[in-house]
């Protein structure tokens, strides 16, 4: 996959981590989400909302106390989309901190926004077609990882 997201892994994977991460740990998890979603079970959350990332199924349009960096997405499978992430920020726990996951939470809604976006017309939205991107850029991710130095 070329993605620009990953052409910056430098500055992502230059950082000093207090512990391992445990990337045969993250590639079982993100196995295990893997076959719950094609098995069918899929959970629902609340609307996911934090580092600097909101999954809702309507639109705010309200982004003037966000920073610019702000990833709104909206799907009618809000509270599945928001139980991958969540799901995925306990796959991850290893790997993130205070400052990475603006940039980790951040890839997976801009990959949840072009699934959703790709859906034409808007109202065929598909749920397994809108969970795709996230798993697979996290399963990107988790490659990168095993790549690096950090492990």
């Amino acid at each position: 996959m070329n993605d620009e997201r990953f052409d910056e892994e430098s500055e992502i994977w230059a950082e000093e981590f207090d512990q391992t991460i445990d990337v045969v740990a993250i590639r079982h998890g993100l196995e295990v989400i893997a076959e719950k979603i094609a098995s069918g079970a899929i959970g629902a959350a609340e609307n996911f909302q934090g580092a600097d990332v909101r999954i809702s199924t309507v639109r705010s349009g309200n982004f003037s106390t966000w920073p610019t960096d702000y990833q709104e997405v909206s799907s009618e499978f809000a509270p599945q989309i928001s139980w991958l992430f969540i799901e995925l920020r306990d796959c991850f726990q290893s790997f993130l901190n205070h400052q990475n996951k603006y940039w980790f939470f951040g890839t997976l809604a801009q990959s949840t926004k072009v699934s959703v976006g790709a859906q034409i017309p808007a109202e065929h939205e598909d749920l397994l077609s809108s969970l795709e991107g996230p798993l697979r850029t996290a399963f990107t991710i988790q490659a990168a990882l095993e790549r690096s130095k950090l492990v």
